[in-house]
């Protein structure tokens, strides 16, 4: 008999071997405190160091924080999705592995989530380095070019969400997964509160502005069809200034006894065309790899094993180290996103 849960919490790891004792420390201790059912679910994100091996023996002492490993390094937004696939409860809170949100700030997002679909944890003054900061502020701009949200949305990595959208979300594949994005393609109705952001207390974000700039791209390039009615914008504006240079040595030919069309100018405009053709390409082509690898699932999430919480998980994984091919029961194989 499948025990219900309330509450499924799940945490993309990547490089957090010295904090994500702690922070499953300070989750089952909120939980215990309130009295709610909860599920932890851990999807260790093919990170280097033994992150997920501190997991596995949380799991072996406390069956309610499970594991998941992938195969290799997909991001974060590949991580949460294949939680999601494994969660039972009625409410699913997505929190960052590095301790810069309080667990303890769970039962504010519960309490303030009401009739809305979801709320987003906003931190009241963000503890990030400067290019961070940059990097969120782009996100946030291209999100609200992109999916119009309503006006008092931020989006967050601290969030929880109910069941009915995390099914919608369970049945999305795609290969350019954005958790916000897709959010806001479900329920308009979303709401945001400030809580406390803390200083991280060990390594380093994965996230540089570089990513953030990739990120972008993919919003504008998955979600908009803003770079081909650029292009179509460009080559409308060329041709009218194409038409006008033309019109122009006609009437200039006609009327002028010494005009003289130069070879310099017509390489010019031979060049200019054909860099004008070779972008267009680009960007066409660019739409078409991302289309194939829509179709084909190129980028598919593979989960390697799963650590989760019947009772003959332990005994069959006693001693095993996590990232061997015999995974652990429930749903292990093949994740889709």
């Amino acid at each position: 008999m499948q025990v219900k849960v309330k509450y499924s919490v799940v945490v993309p790891c990547y490089r957090s071997e010295k904090s994500i004792s702690e922070l499953l420390g300070r989750i089952v201790g909120h939980f215990e405190k309130t009295g709610e059912s909860f599920e932890v679910i851990c999807v260790n994100d093919a990170s280097p160091d033994k992150v997920g091996k501190v997991i596995l023996d949380f799991h072996r002492k406390d069956p309610r924080v499970k594991l998941i490993n992938l195969f290799r390094n997909y991001g974060q937004h590949h991580a949460l999705l294949v939680g999601f696939q494994y969660t039972k409860g009625d409410y699913i809170v997505t929190i960052d592995d590095d301790l810069q949100h309080a667990p303890e700030d769970i039962s504010l997002l519960a309490e303030n989530l009401g009739r809305r679909d979801a709320l987003m944890g906003v931190p009241k003054g963000k503890k990030h380095a400067l290019y961070r900061n940059m990097g969120s502020r782009l996100i946030r701009t291209i999100t609200r070019m992109v999916f119009r949200p309503p006006p008092e949305y931020i989006s967050s990595a601290f969030r929880i969400i109910k069941r009915p959208v995390i099914d919608q979300l369970n049945a999305s594949h795609t290969a350019y997964p954005f958790i916000s994005g897709m959010l806001l393609q479900i329920t308009r109705n979303v709401g945001v509160i400030e809580v406390e952001h803390h200083k991280r207390k060990f390594g380093r974000s994965g996230y540089s502005f570089g990513k953030s700039l990739a990120l972008a791209s993919n919003l504008i390039i998955n979600y908009t069809k803003l770079p081909l009615n650029a292009l179509i914008a460009l080559g409308v504006g060329i041709s009218a200034v194409s038409f006008i240079i033309i019109l122009y040595i006609i009437l200039n030919k006609l009327l002028a006894t010494n005009f003289q069309a130069g070879w310099p100018s017509l390489i010019v405009v031979i060049s200019f065309f054909g860099g004008m053709n070779l972008l267009a390409l680009a960007v066409i082509a660019e739409y078409l790899i991302r289309l194939l690898n829509e179709v084909t699932e190129a980028k598919r999430v593979v989960v390697r094993d799963a650590f989760l919480d019947e009772k003959a998980d332990n005994e069959q994984h006693q001693g095993q180290d996590p990232g061997t091919p015999q995974g652990g029961q429930g749903r292990p194989g093949q994740g889709r996103t």
